[in-house]
């Protein structure tokens, strides 16, 4: 069997400089849509209070008006820093591109299973705030908002990300090809050559 090589074909250096223009341009649209996801967290925190409030009318009916003002004060603090530090956590890269994380598609991040285990600590964390304060048990659940915040759309984002994702992974695999192409060529170059 002969190897040749195609002249025509991207080598190795250029095909590992694209992958890491591609890697920098996808990490560049996660970091906004972890931006998005942040900014969304207080206004989720707020949101998810109001039901369990309304929802829990013993606690409602028993609670005055300078109780529920300073339940919401101390509800925007904890969402504030709960933002802060699920800023830290969704930043880890491995999170988005890690090799557990299955290519999806769509308008959600369902198939990112790691991503959706820290996602779910947002509600997680909620819900044992809500404990905390008196609220009872409340099963709550985070996704990502489905309506602009501050211009942005995250569905949009999300289908960018798994199609950037996607053709990162698509890059990654001809790296590996061609390497192993030119493994071969040289061993065979090797064997003619004793």
């Amino acid at each position: 069997m002969e190897f040749t090589v195609d002249m025509q074909a991207p080598n190795l250096s250029e095909l590992k400089a694209r992958k890491d223009v591609q890697r920098q341009r996808l990490m560049s649209g996660i970091n906004e849509l972890v931006d998005l996801i942040v900014t969304d967290i207080p206004a989720y925190v707020i949101r998810e209070l109001k039901k369990a409030f309304v929802n829990n009318l013993g606690f409602a009916e028993a609670t005055d008006d300078q109780g529920v003002v300073a339940l919401k004060r101390s509800a925007a603090a904890f969402a504030n820093t709960l933002a802060e530090d699920m800023r830290a956590n969704l930043a880890a890269e491995p999170l988005w591109l890690g090799p557990d994380v299955a290519l999806g598609e769509g308008k959600c991040l369902d198939a990112n299973l790691p991503l959706t285990q820290c996602l779910q600590d947002i509600a997680g964390r909620t819900a044992a705030f809500f404990a905390d304060k008196g609220l009872g048990q409340v099963e709550l659940q985070y996704k990502c908002p489905t309506w602009f915040i501050e211009g942005r759309y995250a569905p949009g984002m999300i289908e960018k990300y798994w199609s950037q994702l996607a053709l990162l992974r698509e890059m990654e695999q001809e790296i590996i090809a061609l390497e192993i192409e030119q493994r071969r060529l040289s061993q065979s170059t090797r064997w003619d050559a004793l």
